[in-house]
C-alpha cells in the first residue's frame, strides 16, 4: 500500500493489517520474491533488525531516538528499545538484534 501511494509509512506501521504475511518460504503455491537493496555502511555504524514486536509499537522517530541516545552501549540499547516497546503496549514478541561495525567500510546487500 506504501508503494501505491496509499499509505505512508508510518500509516503502515499501524495500519490494522500490517501483520498479513504476503511471502513466506515453503509456499506451495509460489516462491518468494525478496525485496532486494545495496546500502553502503560505514564503521560505528549500527544495524538493527528486529521483529514487529518492536516496530509496531515504536514509530521510526522513537527508535532513531533511543539509537542515537544509546549507541555506545548496545546491551542498553536493546534494553531500552524492548523496555519502550512494551510500555507502548507491547502487543507482541519483541525480537532486537544489534550489530555495530567495528572495521572501516563494507557494503551489505539484503534479500
Amino acid at each position: 500500500m506504501v508503494n501505491q501511494g496509499l499509505l505512508d509509512a508510518e500509516g503502515a506501521r499501524i495500519h490494522p493489517e500490517s501483520n498479513i504475511i504476503t511471502q513466506s518460504l515453503g509456499d506451495l503455491y509460489g516462491s518468494p520474491r525478496p525485496d532486494s537493496k545495496i546500502y553502503p555502511i560505514f564503521k560505528n555504524d549500527i544495524i538493527l533488525a528486529c521483529s514487529d514486536g518492536l516496530n509496531s509499537m515504536l514509530s521510526d522517530a522513537d527508535i532513531a531516538e533511543l539509537i542515537n541516545k544509546y549507541s555506545n552501549e548496545l546491551d542498553v540499547l536493546a534494553d531500552k528499545l524492548i523496555e519502550n516497546a512494551n510500555l507502548k503496549g507491547g502487543k507482541d514478541n519483541i525480537t532486537v538484534i544489534l550489530v555495530k561495525l567495528l572495521m572501516a567500510k563494507f557494503i551489505i546487500k539484503f534479500s
